[in-house]
């Protein structure tokens, strides 16, 4: 049986994803490079928006405002190294926006009666990577 939760941590495919960052911490970056690239009316699957939500709770937690529901030093992940940079939160931010807006992901937890719980939780992370 899978993890399935509203939260960004409560998914196989988010914590499937903090493994292969573990060996190569370049993924982060390029899931919200890949994302932010999606035209607006590109499908984006579920697994594919989990996987980007993670990085961005990496990038926040690199910029000293980690995620309350996953401690990080439960995995290899050295957040030092991971790249970061203004523009890596800016696209996050579009990110963010473009799961909330248009995404398999938000169709799923509106499906599951989540919607407000996902939102607030979106709404928290946007927030914790303020520049």
């Amino acid at each position: 049986m899978g993890a399935w939760g509203y939260k960004n941590f409560e998914n196989d495919d988010a914590l499937d994803f903090l493994y292969e960052v573990e060996e190569n911490n370049k993924l982060a970056e390029e899931i919200i490079d890949k994302v932010s690239n999606l035209k607006s009316t590109d499908y984006l699957d579920s697994q594919t928006a989990s996987q980007a939500l993670a990085a961005i709770e990496l990038f926040a937690a690199k910029k000293g405002t980690p995620s309350g529901d996953f401690g990080f030093s439960e995995t290899k992940i050295k957040l030092e190294t991971l790249p970061f940079s203004p523009v890596v939160l800016e696209k996050s931010k579009m990110v963010i926006s473009r799961i909330s807006s248009n995404s398999e992901l938000r169709e799923l937890m509106n499906e599951g009666g989540n919607e407000k719980e996902f939102t607030d939780v979106l709404n928290d992370l946007n927030k914790r990577i303020e520049i």
